[in-house]
């Protein structure tokens, strides 16, 4: 089974970067998943608030369905600038009954990455859980979140996105898509 969680996250202005989506598209991250009935199932919440704890309602399943998993309660974006970081707080819950499995998660440009879009490319991601480095690099990365996520458990991980203070001028008034991609395998 696939969850994904995707966004467009990051767009530059001025000296700065905006995380979050136009007006008009969905805001947040987005879920997706495959379904299966002996499905290894997660639901996941985000925030960019550190101190956020997810609530029944905030729980997006996976299961075939897309739905939006906002980052901020009144729907704004989160700026970075160069030089500059900001960090999205990612639930994982498994939600199977009795299944347990490894969780990986990946960072992935977007779906339709234009050849002179090079802002994605330049962009640094790290991912950390219970103090652990899950992922760390600029571009495509991907880790372990972790080998035996049990029925009911739920993982935090703080994924961090930085743009380099040296980043080209180039990327000024440019916007790219990040997606993050959380995978789920029954053992």
């Amino acid at each position: 089974m696939l969850v994904a969680l995707a966004a467009v996250l990051l767009g530059a202005g001025g000296v700065t970067a905006t995380l979050g989506v136009p007006r008009g598209a969905d805001e947040g991250l987005v879920v997706f998943s495959a379904p299966g009935e002996d499905a290894f199932r997660l639901s996941v919440a985000a925030s960019a608030d550190n101190r956020w704890l997810p609530t029944a309602e905030d729980w997006r399943p996976g299961g075939g369905r897309r739905s939006v998993v906002p980052l901020r309660t009144d729907g704004g974006p989160l700026y970075l600038h160069p030089g500059g970081a900001v960090t999205v707080y990612l639930f994982i819950r498994n939600a199977s009954a009795e299944l347990s499995g490894a969780v990986t998660m990946s960072i992935v440009p977007p779906l339709q990455q234009e050849a002179q879009d090079e802002f994605f490319d330049h962009l640094c991601f790290r991912a950390v859980t219970e103090g652990r480095e899950v992922l760390e690099g600029t571009g495509r990365v991907a880790g372990l979140v972790d080998r035996e996520l049990s029925a009911g458990e739920v993982r935090r991980v703080s994924l961090t996105v930085a743009l380099p203070a040296d980043a080209p001028s180039s990327l000024i008034d440019r916007i790219t898509g990040v997606r993050v991609h959380v995978h789920a395998e029954n053992r």
